[in-house]
């Protein structure tokens, strides 16, 4: 996980893709915990197309109905929050 935490520094698409899916797989082993929280960090100034942005929220949100608050949760709410406001620039880039 470490070389994938890696390539989303470096932006690539698939290391992208891959610590989304691991994020939303909530998956629960040794280290998992901080491995999302790490990924989470790494995704929050990342380019990421609408769909991964819908999923990451529909995601955090099951989290949030089911109260499932795990040590990941502060990076996730920072990584929400910066999505947030993409979103929202993107919507007035369309508005105008």
């Amino acid at each position: 996980m470490y070389k994938i935490s890696e390539g989303v520094q470096a932006e690539d698409i698939a290391c992208i893709e891959l610590a989304i899916r691991y994020i939303e797989l909530d998956y629960f082993g040794s280290y998992s915990g901080f491995i999302r929280e790490r990924l989470a960090r790494n995704l929050k100034n990342k380019s990421l197309n609408y769909k991964q942005k819908q999923r990451l929220h529909r995601h955090f949100q099951k989290l949030i109905d089911n109260k499932q608050y795990f040590q990941e949760v502060k990076e996730y709410r920072k990584l929400s929050y910066s999505l947030e406001k993409k979103m929202s620039q993107h919507n007035n880039t369309w508005k105008s």
